[in-house]
Order: C-alpha cells, then sequence, then structure tokens
C-alpha cells in the first residue's frame, strides 16, 4: 500500500482477486472505504510507488511465463507505459526521487539483491548498492542527494544511508536491527521499524555528509505490523494490516505524528462488501 503524497486519505494499493488467482492496482479511499481499479491486467500487479506531484505511479507487473518489470501508469489520461523489461531479472519500484527524474528499483538476479537506479533522461539501470538489499522501501532525501534502504550485508535487516546518484559512501543508520520506513519532508527525521515492533525516528543531518542522534520511540508493540507502516510527508505514521479480496476488505490503522511525544491512537476497522 502507498499513500498518495498530495493526499493521505487516498492510497494505491494491490488487492488479490482470490477467484481469479490474480492481483491488480485499486485506488481506495481511506475515509470512504471506496475503491477504483487502476489495473486491470489480470495478472500480478503490486509494489505501487507514487510520483512525487502524485500525477503517476510505478508499479510492478509479472506479465505471463515472466518476471516482474516495471510500469507507469498516467492518472489522469489513464496511459500505461512499460518501463523496465528482462527476461531474467525481477523489478520492484521503490522510490520515486522528488525531482522525478530517477526511479530506486529492487533488482533480484543470480548474482543479488539490489537497490538501482531508473534514470528518465538516459532510460538506463544502474546497480548502486548490494548483494544482499532487503525486498522493501527505500527513500530518498528531500534534495534527492542521499538514500535510506535496508540492507542485510552484516547478516541481519539494518538501515543504511548513501549518497545519491553516486554511492560515494555510505554509513549505517541502524545497529540494532530495522527497516526504513519514512524520511521527513524537512529531511531532520527517518523513521525506523524495529525488529522489537516498535516505530523509531532518528534526528538526521546531510549538511556536509551525514550524520545522526540517538532515536526516539514514536509508537510502541506493533509487532509485526511495524514493518508495514507507510509515512505521510509530514510523517503522520499509520500502520496498516489489512486483508483485501474482492468481496471483503478489513483494515487497522493507528496514527501517531512523528517528532511528537506522543500519539493519537486512532484505530479503524472498516469493512467493505
Amino acid at each position: 500500500m502507498a499513500l498518495s503524497p498530495v493526499d493521505s486519505r487516498v492510497a494505491a494499493a494491490a488487492i488479490l482477486d482470490a477467484r481469479a488467482g490474480t492481483s491488480d492496482l485499486w485506488l481506495v479511499d481511506l475515509t470512504k472505504d471506496t475503491a477504483m481499479p487502476l489495473t486491470t491486467t489480470r495478472g500480478f500487479a503490486s509494489y505501487p510507488v507514487w510520483s512525487s506531484i502524485g500525477t503517476r505511479i510505478a508499479y510492478a507487473y509479472q506479465p505471463a511465463g515472466g518476471v516482474d518489470d516495471v510500469f507507469v501508469k498516467d492518472i489522469a489520461s489513464g496511459a500505461i507505459a512499460p518501463v523496465i523489461e528482462s527476461l531474467r531479472t525481477i523489478e520492484h519500484p521503490i522510490a520515486w526521487s522528488h525531482d522525478e527524474q530517477s526511479l530506486l528499483v529492487f533488482t533480484d538476479d543470480d548474482k543479488g539483491t539490489y537497490v538501482s537506479s531508473w534514470s528518465f533522461a538516459s532510460r538506463a539501470l544502474t546497480r548502486l548498492t548490494g548483494p544482499r538489499v532487503v525486498d522493501a522501501r527505500a527513500f530518498f532525501s528531500p534534495r534527492d542527494d542521499f538514500i535510506a534502504y535496508t540492507s542485510q550485508e552484516s547478516g541481519r535487516p539494518e538501515v543504511y544511508v548513501t549518497t545519491f546518484p553516486d554511492h560515494r559512501q555510505t554509513w549505517p543508520l541502524t545497529t540494532d536491527g530495522g527497516q526504513v520506513v519514512g524520511w521527513r519532508k524537512d529531511g531532520r527525521e527517518i523513521l525506523v521499524a524495529t525488529l522489537s515492533g516498535h516505530i523509531a525516528a532518528y534526528p538526521v543531518t546531510t549538511e556536509g555528509g551525514f550524520s545522526h542522534g540517538e532515536p526516539t520511540t514514536l509508537v510502541r508493540n506493533l509487532s509485526s505490523l511495524a514493518a508495514y507502516t507507510v509515512a505521510t510527508p509530514t510523517t503522520a505514521v499509520c500502520s496498516f494490516a489489512s486483508v483485501r479480496t474482492r468481496h471483503r476488505t478489513k483494515a487497522r490503522c493507528g496514527c501517531c505524528l512523528a517528532g511528537r511525544m506522543g500519539c493519537a491512537g486512532a484505530r479503524t476497522d472498516p469493512t467493505r462488501r
């Protein structure tokens, strides 16, 4: 599930049709509990990623007999175009730069798992980090000069930050395990889902390099839901646990303002039949 960058009440989500055995993307209104289809592939569409201004969505699509490729849909026109296609490499979009010139892509081939960068200008895919990247999200800094990602170079998932686009220098952010779930719009905090099931905010600075301070725990005891947390640009945190089929949907959401010492523990359980 991916929240719209311009309206956090709207999300793009992959919804499974259990009867057909297929998955398509749907545009979900989280306040009205309504949904409209974004794709009708009758295949497997997943991993939606919004462009920074919310006009396009990149996603992974697995054609019949193939592996996941990257497609982009224009929301206004409805046009869908292939962006990255290969016969043997799995590709999932994981982040779109704020200037919309680059797309971070998770790639999986016989050499390992990597974060790669797709340039819309040169139409080239460049490998950045690996070979033990976790198949999860990554995030650009507000100026697109750093990225945060999750990798298992140490033997367990940890969050790292590296320079972009040159991958010149890399810094570890976590040492006790975790998965990156957001980078605040003003660049001052990176959100991490800890292995113990909490959401923590790490104060960071990118002036003259990268450095970070000690984390503050924002939300506790989400257990396995922590890894599915999504954040708005101002880092209001929402953790979603959802099961969607063609006939029924259940979702739970807990919210907290990142960077604030407290949590508004709103929880909802909307059901769509």
